[in-house]
């Protein structure tokens, strides 16, 4: 090997090959051998010593020598360099190990010397020796870099060389065995659907019928759970039963009205595991008694629009029919695609597609008293995409003049808000005049 770029060149012999390591030429033969060569081609001029070194790695083990090239007509050197210890071992896993010390030693004066490291590919520059040049004794530090490395041993030299010694270069062999650290699999989430219940009884005594909560993991996984009900106020009025088991599970969840007044009750429903990033799960629960449902009256509607997804770049074309009477009972559905937008001429990629169903009446508010067939429309639906579980939403139907469009609010998901284009229908049914659909961009196109 070579660290002085004017002390000539390396060529590849039979059976070796050539290779740099920073400033370093060096000559490489792999295979198994008792013999090799190499061409070195002297410099023109006389730049003084030139050393040739030698390192065999064979059985984890490494072996180095050297070899002084003295050009004629010059004064060799008197002195004798030392080196201890002459092998050095790091082990470690997952952090670097601490640096070690090389104590350099002349068998006279001090002596000026320099310091280089190599390695045997593979690995890289993972060997540094500090500092590049000082007197004997100064000792050198030695350290190794596993960054980038994979789990292995690896091979180098420290050399340390003197002008003024005889024996020069000494050279330290470097074993490093390192354990490179693995990244731990992502911890899954709790998930729940729906995300939060509502129970209602018409006074205190009646039965609401209970509910199933079904508890999974984001990742499909099987997460070992626990779960207990609290309440706010009111007593012990929220039950849930069992009280622990493993994903994928359904839970019953409900509610005893005897002995409460009429009102709002809050409680919720605790899901905890020791393997979930978001444990414990919060469910709230909320428990009306004696409350009247906000009036709704019989309607029909319509509508075919696109919706873009608030704070993202995709769109969702809604299609659907459906109506309802004036208990707020409704009925009906129709089909949603999610897709992306292309940014140039070729077609747009579908993210998803599948039918939605509408499942119950929110809230319906008319422009006014006597026009029952414009207003906002909100209802809850269940999206059903092709392959996938079914997931809450909150439809909001607006035809107002003012106010025309469909805003989609995903249940723990996304929000899609109007973009102006398609049409909305909202009717009384029975009534005439319902028909308030037309281009969104004739009736305002406002957004939610």
């Amino acid at each position: 090997m070579n660290n002085n770029s004017q002390a000539g060149s390396l060529a590849s012999g039979t059976g070796s090959g050539i290779g740099t390591v920073g400033s370093i030429q060096y000559a490489f033969q792999t295979g198994t051998a008792t013999s090799w060569q190499l061409l070195w081609t002297p410099p023109p001029t006389n730049v003084g010593n030139v050393v040739i070194y030698v390192t065999v790695a064979r059985g984890g083990n490494t072996f180095a020598n050297s070899y002084t090239l003295t050009p004629a007509g010059t004064t060799p050197p008197t002195l004798t360099l030392s080196v201890s210890p002459s092998t050095l071992t790091f082990t470690a896993s997952g952090t670097a190990p601490p640096p070690q010390t090389v104590h350099p030693t002349s068998s006279g004066a001090p002596m000026a010397y320099t310091t280089s490291a190599a390695t045997i590919p593979p690995g890289g520059a993972w060997l540094h020796a500090t500092p590049g040049g000082a007197n004997t004794p100064t000792d050198v530090t030695v350290s190794v870099d596993p960054t980038g490395l994979s789990t292995g041993t690896y091979m180098g030299t420290v050399s340390v060389a003197s002008s003024s010694a005889t024996n020069s270069p000494q050279n330290v062999g470097v074993t490093f065995n390192w354990t490179a650290p693995t990244t731990p699999p992502p911890t899954p989430n709790l998930r729940s659907l729906p995300t939060e219940l509502r129970f209602d009884a018409a006074s205190a005594g009646d039965t609401a019928a209970a509910q199933l909560l079904n508890v999974t993991s984001s990742d499909a996984s099987t997460l070992v759970f626990t779960d207990a009900a609290s309440t706010d106020s009111g007593g012990n009025w929220l039950t849930v039963t069992p009280g622990s088991g493993s994903t994928p599970a359904s839970l019953s969840v409900s509610v005893a009205t005897t002995g409460l007044a009429n009102g709002r009750y809050t409680g919720a429903i605790a899901i905890a595991s020791s393997g979930a990033t978001n444990s414990p799960l919060m469910v709230p629960v909320t428990l009306r008694i004696g409350e009247t449902p906000p009036p709704t009256v019989a309607l029909q509607f319509s509508l075919t629009v696109v919706d873009k997804q608030s704070g993202g770049s995709d769109e969702m074309l809604l299609i659907g029919t459906g109506s309802s009477d004036g208990s707020g009972a409704v009925t009906g559905g129709g089909q949603f695609t999610r897709y992306t937008p292309s940014s140039n001429t070729g077609p747009d990629q579908i993210v998803s597609t599948g039918t939605w169903r509408a499942t119950s009446v929110v809230s319906f508010t008319p422009v006014s008293s006597t026009d029952t067939s414009h207003g906002v429309l909100v209802i809850n639906v269940n999206l059903n995409p092709a392959g996938g579980s079914t997931v809450p939403a909150t439809m909001r139907i607006a035809n107002t003049g003012s106010d025309s469009g469909v805003t989609l609010t995903i249940t723990g998901g996304d929000t899609f808000a109007p973009t102006g284009v398609g049409q909305v229908s909202i009717a009384a049914r029975g009534g005439t005049g319902g028909d308030g659909s037309g281009d969104s961009g004739d009736s305002g196109g406002g957004n939610d």
